[in-house]
């Protein structure tokens, strides 16, 4: 995320949930998360529509589903809060 200021110290992509030691070099980490979520959803929802996929359109109702529980994300919701 150029102009962003991440630096990556780590990352470890599992098949449905990533893990990052992360830095915000402009110290706006709470906007960096958000920024990257937000990018990350966006491409990775565009891969899962232009490419093949056999579970194209169960993945893509999942996300539609979780929307209408979100108050903000009318189309898809992408990412899920943790509750610690």
């Amino acid at each position: 995320m150029r102009n962003k200021g991440m630096v990556i110290y780590g990352y470890v992509v599992m098949s449905n949930h990533i893990h990052l030691i992360i830095q915000s070099s402009l110290n706006d980490l709470s906007g960096l998360i958000r920024d990257f979520k937000k990018f990350a959803a966006k491409e990775i929802l565009q891969l899962i529509k232009s490419e093949p996929e056999s579970r194209k359109e169960w993945m893509l109702d999942l996300f539609a589903k979780a929307a209408k529980m979100h108050n903000r994300n009318k189309e898809f919701q992408f990412w899920k809060s943790l509750s610690w």
